[in-house]
């Protein structure tokens, strides 16, 4: 890869600390939700250039699979190599195959507990603060509030 690609690729990516998430900030596939980065002609996932650029030559067949289950992380150190057979484990490990169907605070992707599901609704109930303004404060998004207030979810 040329300089220039390297630093293009790198321009893309939100640096933050060496254990945080480094987003990939450039285009991401469309149905996957990987970044993806092309140089020299190759399209491929941000996080396998980012494991290219960090640790070297990945395997044909090979797997660049993330510890922290975020399709746009770039960071090297949450990236690892693998089969598809070790990436299907830790899939099951982590709790994310949809046979596990785990819900609630058991869920790998859970940000609220039942006592904040309960506070967003009273204050939801008692007024003056909108769906939005909750999803910013309780870190989830507008959608996600509507159904709580709703009981659809977190009956």
């Amino acid at each position: 890869m040329r300089y220039g690609d390297v630093r293009r690729f790198w321009s893309k990516v939100e640096k933050r600390g060496p254990d945080d998430c480094w987003n990939w900030r450039g285009t991401p596939h469309p149905t996957l939700g990987y970044g993806r980065f092309t140089s020299a002609g190759v399209t491929d996932g941000a996080h396998r250039w980012a494991y290219l650029l960090s640790k070297g030559v990945i395997p044909k067949g090979v797997y660049v699979c993330h510890q922290c289950d975020n399709r746009l992380c770039c960071n090297p150190g949450h990236l690892f190599l693998g089969s598809c057979a070790d990436n299907i484990r830790d899939m099951h490990r982590k709790g994310r195959a949809t046979t596990n169907r785990a819900t609630g605070t058991a869920h790998h992707n859970a940000k609220l507990t039942p006592d904040l599901v309960q506070r967003l609704r009273d204050e939801y109930a008692a007024g003056g603060v909108t769906q939005k303004a909750l999803a910013s404060r309780y870190g989830v998004n507008q959608a996600t509030v509507s159904q709580i207030v709703r009981h659809e979810i977190w009956r």
